[in-house]
């Protein structure tokens, strides 16, 4: 299992908590080194999306996916590093993929408009 976060800025901020809150449970990748997966074991994973590019995990949590990481009027490159960052985080799970938000960020983001729209998404509240 992986809970992937596509913002550094809110990767950083979450990982001394989740260092210390899931201690011998999580394996943190922070670079790009796949050699400390080898030892994981049965611990989660908790790493930026670009870090794990190539690998696959059974379910895949991305967390943080908000319209304040790429809002509607953010600088091209801003949205494509943002989509760029969403697929490599959905395109790791093989069985189950859960994509949170934060309304105190804005909510969803509207790269996620049209699988919703066509049901590949299903919004749970």
């Amino acid at each position: 299992m992986a809970v992937l976060c596509p913002s550094r800025d809110i990767f950083d901020k979450y990982l001394p908590i989740v260092e210390g809150q899931f201690a011998g449970k999580v394996l943190c990748i922070v670079d790009r080194d796949p050699s400390e997966l080898r030892h994981a074991g049965k611990r989660f994973i908790f790493s930026l999306p670009e870090y794990v590019a190539g690998l696959q995990f059974d379910t895949v949590f991305l967390i943080h996916a908000d319209i304040s990481q790429a809002p509607k009027d953010a600088r091209i490159g801003i949205k494509r590093k943002f989509i760029s960052n969403i697929y490599l985080g959905c395109s790791r799970a093989e069985t189950r993929l859960y994509i949170s938000t934060s309304l105190a960020r804005g909510g969803i983001s509207d790269v996620f408009n049209m699988a919703i729209d066509r049901k590949s998404l299903t919004i749970v509240e």
